[in-house]
This record gives structure tokens, sequence and C-alpha cells, in this order.
């Protein structure tokens, strides 16, 4: 490899062989007249002007300093990943929950969520629903259940949503506990809200089923319709649809013993 101007020497020389091997000693530092003879047919093959890139500095490799995890990037220009760190999503627990200042919130994936505003057929709905099902609150045997509305269940350290309406049977539950409950009830009914589908028919439903809840409850106040759903295995199956239009009365489990008005029960006439 030659260095310096011997490029542009050679280019000036053209193909005079002894001026070349003279050049070609200059630049390496050896005499070329030995090699003259052989020189003029090997030089007379090859172009006269030799090129000598410059060396192209490397790169720095970019070392994340952060012990979390990492988006890797690549880009047209560079192609080795580019470590940036990327921020860890906080989950929120019950304690956040139970400090927080905010009315009406629950814990529904690690995030604090406030509940929707309550309409009055869905109040109504609630409270009719709750007196309707009174004659099993009431029985203080072995048969009896607790009946609550707007209660917390801490399921999980991120999951404590509020349910509508919830009960125990009071076998499993001889005594309401005085703080926040985490024993997962017999049964759960949601008054599906406008806006907020996707939580009360698939983010709760499927809270449950992980806790095995045996029943669940849907009531559409607007719609004048109840789904009850029984867990099957470790998924629900539909077992009862209603619309008050198609029938004034029905049994539906959990509470099958007595004759429900569905009048009442779906938020009165």
């Amino acid at each position: 490899m030659l260095a310096g101007g011997a490029e542009v020497e050679l280019e000036r020389l053209g193909k005079d062989s002894l001026a070349i091997e003279i050049a070609i000693g200059v630049a390496v530092g050896i005499d070329a007249s030995p090699f003259r003879l052989g020189a003029h047919r090997y030089l007379s093959s090859i172009p006269m002007s030799i090129s000598i890139p410059d060396p192209i500095p490397k790169r720095p490799e970019r070392v994340s300093k952060s012990p979390s995890r990492c988006i890797n990037l690549r880009t047209t220009a560079n192609t080795e990943p580019i470590a940036l760190p990327m921020e860890a999503i906080k989950l929120r627990t019950i304690r956040d929950l139970l400090l927080s200042p905010e009315e009406r919130v629950e814990l529904i994936g690690g995030e604090i969520l406030r509940r929707p505003m309550t309409r009055f057929a869905h109040a109504r709905a609630q409270s009719e629903a709750d007196r309707s099902l009174g004659p099993f609150a009431d029985d203080t045997g072995p048969g009896g259940w607790w009946i609550v509305t707007d209660v917390s269940v801490a399921y999980e350290p991120h999951e404590c949503p509020s349910h509508d309406l919830a009960g125990w049977r009071r076998e499993r539950l001889p005594q309401p506990p005085d703080g926040v409950i985490d024993l997962p009830p017999d049964w759960v009914c949601e008054i599906v809200s406008p806006g907020h589908e996707k939580k009360d028919r698939v983010t709760i439903p499927l809270l449950l089923q992980r806790h095995r809840v045996p029943w669940l409850w849907l009531i559409w106040p607007e719609d004048r319709a109840l789904i009850a759903h029984e867990l099957d295995g470790d998924t629900y199956r539909v077992v009862v649809t209603l619309k008050e239009r198609a029938q004034r009365s029905a049994r539906i489990p959990p509470f099958d013993a007595i004759e429900l008005d569905l009048g009442q029960l779906l938020g009165g006439a």
C-alpha cells in the first residue's frame, strides 16, 4: 500500500517503468533496481491510480445504564440496536385505593378508576333488585344470604372492584368483616352502564371466573333485560335470558326457591 503523495506521483509518471520503479522505491524505502525488468510487465497490467481509503472510525457502542427493560431500535444509518430505557408502569394497590381522597372509585387492573355517574334507571334497578331478594337476606339460617350494594371486594393486590350487588351464603360467611372483604362472593349482579359495557361484560366476568364466583347476573335497565350466568368448569355459561316484555315473573338461580317479579326486579314499573 502506498502512502502520502505516491499515488499522485504514479499518475504523473504514467507508464515509464524506470521512473515508476524509482517512485516505488522512494515510497516504500527499498532499492527497486533489481526488479527493473519485471516491474515493467507487472506495473503495465495494473491501473496507475492506487486509492488509499481513509480509515472509518468505529462508532462507540451505546450501553444503557438503566437496569430496567429496554426497547431496541434500529436505524438505516446504524444497524446496531440502541437501548432506550422504558419506564416501568406502577400498579396501584388496595392500600393506594384506601388512601385515595376520591369518592366512588375502584381498583381494576392496577388502576384507580372513578365509577360512572349513577343514572336514575341504574339506581332504581339496583334498589329494586335488592328489595326483591330481601327474603333471602332476611333468612338468618344456614340457607340465608348476606346481600349488599356497592360493596368493594379485594380479589387480588391490584384488583378491588365495587359491585352493584353481591351476595355471600351465610354458611360461608357467618359474620361479615369490619374492613374490606377479601372472600369472593357466591353471587354478583352488575347493572350495565352505557359506555362501560367492556368493564361490566368482559373485565369483571373474567375476574370472577378466575376466583370461581358461582353466579353472575347482568341487568340492562333500559332494555328491561336480565341474563344469568353459572360457572361451568372454568367459564360462565348462560342459564337464563329474560325480558320483562316476554314474561312477568321467573325463577332465577341461585334464588330460584321463589318466583321473582321481573317488573320489580328490573327497576319497577
